[in-house]
């Protein structure tokens, strides 16, 4: 009965060991996936905050466009070769549409997106400023 004791006594401890092996997987198991959504969030976080910045530049360059030319309409830019090997994104495109309001007055549209490779969501952020004539006339 002793042997048969033992080798119960060691069963039991198999079956606790291997409790402990699944529930410290589990755990690391959770951790990993946590740390991938976490590095995709950030990449996200970080690709919206690139969207502004183009957008930034592309209000910036509208303003400036509109400044020199009377008749400046828009202008569609491509930024990809710029972006696709420092950063990535295989599309970057800048969008400025100016039209006048009055005579007075000119509304700039101005639309940057990036799109990225097929892991990652594309990014559009469009801003409008209204600009008057004689303020752009200053900026010069």
């Amino acid at each position: 009965m002793s042997a048969r004791q033992n080798h119960s006594r060691r069963g039991a401890m198999l079956v606790a060991v291997l409790v402990c092996l699944g529930v410290a997987m589990t755990i690391i198991l959770a951790s990993v996936k946590m740390s991938v959504l976490h590095r995709q969030q950030l990449r996200q976080d970080l690709q919206m905050e690139q969207t502004k910045w183009l957008l930034d530049a592309g209000v910036r360059a509208g303003i400036k466009k509109s400044k020199e030319e009377s008749n400046f309409k828009g202008e569609t830019l491509q930024v990809t070769p710029a972006l696709s090997t420092s950063v990535g994104y295989p599309t970057a495109t800048l969008e400025i549409i100016a039209e006048p309001v009055d005579e007075d007055q000119i509304r700039l549209r101005v639309t940057a997106n990036l799109e990225s490779d097929a892991k990652f969501k594309s990014t559009k952020r469009s801003a409008t400023v209204l600009l008057n004539k004689a303020q752009a006339e200053q900026l010069k």
